[in-house]
C-alpha cells in the first residue's frame, strides 16, 4: 500500500512505478507467507486532484493491466495505492479489491487495508474483513483511534489501515489518515509501515518501498505500533 498527500505530481508517478514493479516482485512477502512472491488478486486506488475524484479496482494484476492513473493536474493531491494478495478464490473480484468505499450523508469514505482479521459470526463470506471493518468505521464517530480498541478483540493479523475522507461540502478538505498495528511479531519485517517526508509532500507505504523512496532522497521513518498519522 501506498498513501500519498502533496502537490508534486512527479512525486507520485515515481511511487506508482515503485508500486507496479514491487506488487509483481516483493521480497517481504515472500519471506513472510511461503510460496507467494507478489500481490496478483487485483489492485486499485482512489485519487483527488484538481477538483476530480477518480475510484479504480480491478481484479487483475497491477503489472498486467493497461490502466494508468489518470491525468495529474496543478494542485494538491491526495491518493492511496492497494496491491491484493489473498488466498481465497471465491472472492477474486473487482468489488473485493481495494479501495473499497462507503458513501454517506456529510462525506465518503474510502478504505484500503493489509493485513487481516476474524469476522464476527453473521457476516456473509462474501463480504471481505477488509470490507466489513469499513462498515464498522462508518459507524464510529470517534474514527480510527476510537475504534481500534474494538478491532484488537477480533483477532487481528495486522490492522494496517489508509483512510480516506472525502467530505460533502466544498469549504472542507480531504483528510488522509493511515493506522499502522499488527499482532505478529514474526512478520513484523512485512508489516512495517514507514512515514516518508517527500519534495513536495508526505507518503506512507508498506516496508516492501522504504528503501527505493530512500533512493528518492526522502526522509523516512518506521511508524510505532498502534500510531495513527494524518498526511
Amino acid at each position: 500500500m501506498i498513501a500519498y498527500c502533496g502537490d508534486n505530481a512527479e512525486d507520485l508517478r515515481k511511487l506508482f512505478a515503485f508500486f507496479r514493479d514491487g506488487s509483481q516482485c516483493d521480497p517481504k512477502v515472500k519471506a513472510a507467507f511461503q510460496g507467494c512472491e507478489g500481490h496478483p488478486h487485483g489492485w486499485g486506488y482512489v485519487l483527488h486532484n484538481g477538483g476530480g475524484l477518480a475510484h479504480y479496482r480491478t481484479a487483475r494484476p497491477v503489472w498486467e493491466d493497461d490502466a494508468e492513473l489518470p491525468p495529474l493536474r496543478p494542485g494538491k493531491i491526495w491518493a492511496i495505492l492497494h496491491s491484493r494478495l489473498t488466498g481465497e478464490d471465491s472472492i477474486l473480484s473487482p468489488l473485493c479489491s481495494h479501495p473499497f468505499v462507503a458513501p454517506m450523508v456529510h462525506q465518503t469514505i474510502y478504505l484500503a487495508h493489509n493485513g487481516g482479521l476474524v469476522k464476527p459470526p453473521g457476516v456473509p463470506a462474501q463480504v471481505v474483513d477488509s470490507e466489513w471493518t469499513l462498515g464498522e468505521l462508518v459507524k464510529e464517530p470517534g474514527g480510527l483511534a476510537a475504534l481500534l480498541p474494538s478491532l484488537k478483540a477480533h483477532q487481528p493479523a495486522a490492522l494496517n489501515l489508509f483512510v480516506f475522507t472525502v467530505p460533502r461540502a466544498a469549504a472542507s478538505s480531504p483528510v488522509l489518515q493511515g493506522l499502522y498495528y499488527h499482532e505478529r511479531p514474526d512478520r513484523e519485517d512485512y508489516y512495517q509501515v514507514y512515514a516518508a517526508e517527500l519534495p513536495g509532500g508526505r507518503a506512507l507505504i508498506s516496508s516492501t518501498f522504504a528503501d527505493n523512496v530512500k533512493a528518492m532522497g526522502a526522509t523516512v521513518r518506521k511508524l510505532s505500533l498502534g500510531e495513527i498519522v494524518t498526511l
